[in-house]
Formats: C-alpha cells, sequence, structure tokens
C-alpha cells in the first residue's frame, strides 16, 4: 500500500502513528495500521451491497443559485456503527507544498472525503459499484486529498486524477470557483473519465453518468438493483421545487426523508436523501470560502459555518471558537418531534430483537406492538419481526410479516431477493 501512497503523506501519517496505542500491535505497527485504515473506506465502498455506503450529493450554479455563485451539499452516508460518527473532525491544513484546505473526516485520517482549499476548489466523494479489490492500490481518499492539496481548476484535478491507479471505483464531484461551476470526475482501476453538465446543476449519487462507463456491464446492473437512480430522481425533483438553492434550501434538501412525490419511505430508508446514518454532511459556497459542517446527530444537528478566509488570514484565535456563528444553520426541526424519538426506539428495539431472535427467546406481545409502531412505513421493520416468528416456530406468522415487507419499498434488489426466498424456503 506504501508504494501507492506519496512520501509526503506517508510522512503525515507516520508523524500521527507516533501518538497511537500499542494495545493492537498484533494487527501491526502503528504505522501500519494507520496507513492501511486510509483503505478501509474504500473496501466499505466495495462493500456497499452490505449497505455501508450510499452518499448524494448535488451542485448548483448561475440561474439555479439564490446568487448564482456555486453552491454543493453533500451527505457522507458511510455507517461503521452509531459509536463512529460520534468523532467528527474538521481540520484547517496548511501544507508545505500547494494549497491550504479544510477537510472534514475522524481523527487520524489525513484523506479527504469533503473538503475545499483556499482557491475555492471543493472535493467530495460517491462510491460507484467495484469489484472486491484484489491488489493495492492509491485510497481513493488519498486521491482526493492530492487533488485538493494541489488543484485550483476541474482541468487541473482531472490530470491529478488521471495519474493516478485507484482500486475502487468512485466519483469525485470537483467544484470550482475559478471555473464557476462543478464536473464529476468518474474513476475506475481500469478508466477515468470527466462528466460535465449542460445546465446550471449536476447531481452524483452512486452509479456513473458518463458516454466513457454509462454502458458498462457492472454500472448498468448497479443502475438496475440498486436505490442509487432513486435518489438521483428525488434529488432532481427536490432541486426542482427548491429553485433557486441558497443554503438553508440545500440544507432542507440533504435532511429530506420523504421519497418521490413526497412518499413516506419509514425512517432510515436508503431510498432516500437523509438515511439518518450520515458520519457528516456539508454545504459549500467556493466563491465565499465558505464551508458548512453539519453536527449531531446526522445531519439533523446545526450546521456551522467556516469563513476559510478568516480562518486561513492567520488573524483567527484558534483558542476560541472558530466558526462563524451568525451563518449557523438551525438545527433540523425533525429532532425536536416525536418521530425522533420513535427513530431511536426503533434503533434500540432492532438490536434487541434481533439478539432475542438470535437465542430463540420469547418476547413480549407489548414490546413487538411498539416495534412495529416505531416505524410502520419501513419494510425491515416486519422482515425482523417475521424473522422472529421463524425463530419461534410461527411460520406463518412469519410468512405474513414478509409478506407485508415485500408490499413496501425497498432500497435494493437483493434485500427483496432475500426476503423471498425466505417465504419461499417455509411454504
Amino acid at each position: 500500500l506504501g508504494k501507492n501512497v506519496p512520501e509526503e503523506f506517508r510522512d503525515e501519517i507516520y508523524g500521527i502513528s507516533l501518538s497511537c496505542t500499542h494495545e493492537y500491535d498484533f494487527i501491526g505497527t502503528p504505522y501500519e495500521r494507520q496507513l492501511n485504515y486510509h483503505s478501509a473506506h474504500d473496501l466499505g465502498h466495495a462493500m456497499q451491497d452490505y449497505m455501508l455506503v450510499g452518499c448524494s450529493s448535488f451542485a448548483t450554479w448561475g440561474e439555479n443559485s439564490a446568487d448564482s455563485s456555486l453552491i454543493i451539499g453533500r451527505n457522507f452516508d458511510f455507517y461503521m456503527g452509531d459509536k463512529f460518527a460520534h468523532n467528527k473532525l474538521v481540520s484547517f491544513y496548511q501544507p508545505e507544498q500547494g494549497y491550504k484546505f479544510a477537510s472534514v473526516g475522524w481523527p487520524g485520517m489525513i484523506g479527504v472525503l469533503s473538503g475545499m482549499n483556499e482557491t475555492g476548489l471543493t472535493v467530495t466523494i460517491n462510491a460507484a459499484k467495484s469489484d472486491m479489490p484484489t491488489a493495492s492500490a492509491t485510497p481513493i481518499s488519498i486521491l482526493t486529498r492530492e487533488i485538493l492539496q494541489y488543484a485550483s481548476t476541474i482541468d487541473e484535478a482531472y490530470a491529478i486524477a488521471l495519474k493516478r491507479k485507484t482500486f475502487v471505483s468512485e466519483s469525485i464531484l470537483i467544484g470550482s470557483a475559478r471555473d464557476g461551476r462543478a464536473a464529476i470526475i468518474e474513476k475506475s482501476p481500469e478508466k477515468t473519465a470527466l462528466f460535465t453538465s449542460s445546465g446550471n446543476q449536476i447531481i452524483c449519487t452512486n452509479h456513473y453518468q458518463s458516454d466513457t462507463f454509462r454502458n458498462d456491464e457492472r454500472n448498468q446492473e448497479n443502475i438496475a438493483t440498486s436505490d442509487s437512480p432513486y435518489r438521483f430522481a428525488r434529488l432532481q425533483e427536490l432541486l426542482k421545487e427548491n429553485k433557486p438553492i441558497d443554503p438553508m434550501k440545500a440544507a432542507s434538501i440533504l435532511r429530506n426523508q420523504k421519497g418521490l412525490d413526497n412518499i413516506d419511505l419509514g425512517m432510515g430508508n436508503e431510498m432516500a436523501i437523509n438515511q439518518l446514518i450520515a458520519h457528516h454532511s456539508v454545504i459549500f459556497l467556493s466563491e465565499k470560502q465558505i464551508m458548512y459542517v453539519s453536527t449531531s446527530p446526522w445531519q439533523c444537528g446545526k450546521y456551522m459555518a467556516y469563513d476559510l478566509n478568516k480562518i486561513f488570514s492567520d488573524t483567527i484565535d484558534f483558542h476560541h471558537e472558530i466558526a462563524t456563528l451568525n451563518l449557523t444553520i438551525p438545527e433540523d426541526n425533525f429532532i425536536r418531534q416525536a418521530n425522533y424519538k420513535q427513530f431511536m426506539a426503533y434503533k434500540q428495539l432492532t438490536k434487541l430483537i434481533r439478539e432475542k431472535t438470535q437465542r430463540k427467546e420469547t418476547i413480549e406481545t407489548k414490546v413487538l406492538n411498539l416495534y412495529e409502531a416505531s416505524n410502520p412505513s419501513f419494510y425491515y421493520v416486519y422482515e425482523v419481526l417475521g424473522d422472529y416468528y421463524a425463530a419461534i416456530q410461527q411460520t406463518g406468522t412469519a410468512i405474513i410479516y414478509w409478506q407485508k415487507a415485500l408490499t413496501m419499498l425497498i432500497p435494493k434488489q437483493a434485500e427483496k431477493v432475500r426476503i423471498q426466498q425466505k417465504i419461499n424456503k417455509k411454504q
């Protein structure tokens, strides 16, 4: 892996590794572990069928933006358990070479998932369908770090992307203040393409759009079997409804939990723009050098605004709050509503019921009813209940619940097949 990471970034990873615990030395040295953690994101992407990844992003400019300048919004839906999302870090870099930049990630992560540099160039990444990696190459977040540190235009970003071989497929949404627009670099281990929009907006979910990739077998399979096209269509709908876009409207789009035509998908459905799993959500105003970063939970807490002009001018006091507080976007009303409490109950009860199902233990009817009422429009509730009844040998009831799950909106073809197979097995 080290051979595929530029030396200046390996130096930085080594520096961080000197502060690492020795508790996990049985896996590898602190440096080896820190280096390999930078591939964890890529492996999560390769395993996207296991519901680790499903990011959504968009950019608008010209007549589609409230002040005609470039605005970018993105949800980073990379889920590694609730505890993982507790560690959010906004980092400001002043490298020895290249541009100063800001990046949102977690401690020990020097790669870039969402970031903006001092020229107003932004980078966000969205997974695409990948084969399971069989050999090392450059982790996507290291490539995007290199782009953010050394590029100021879309063409410069594309030139850097062409230089590096990656081991998973990815869409990199590049926003550029100098170009006044955004474009998508589509990359796989075999080829790279630049996708541009003829209009004043661009949308990026988890499938490819360029002529180079559009008809690839894996991309076509991804379009046919995943929730990516649904979220794409929903973003089109929301951008049209909210045009022209400003930061408040961008936040409301990124927080939206409904499906097409405002249909109720159930909370936590991957078909929604807001899947209630986001590690972070960001809004960039490239030309103004302002970066909004969401606070917990998910993208529902306040979005704090960071003015990179001030932060990179060396006049800011890092001993005090560095966010520009008067630009803060308030928290989502959702977290003050009964629905939020219901969703938290749904999460706790899912864990409890699955554990008891595994042990074939009986659960009180009151608890089961509470669970069904906690998220009644979500297919997974009925699959979990079906699994429970199957475990306690109540096959008829299990089939009824699984059949009910199939009447709901289900994100992936594989999930429908899984539920149908359970029914077939028991009939």
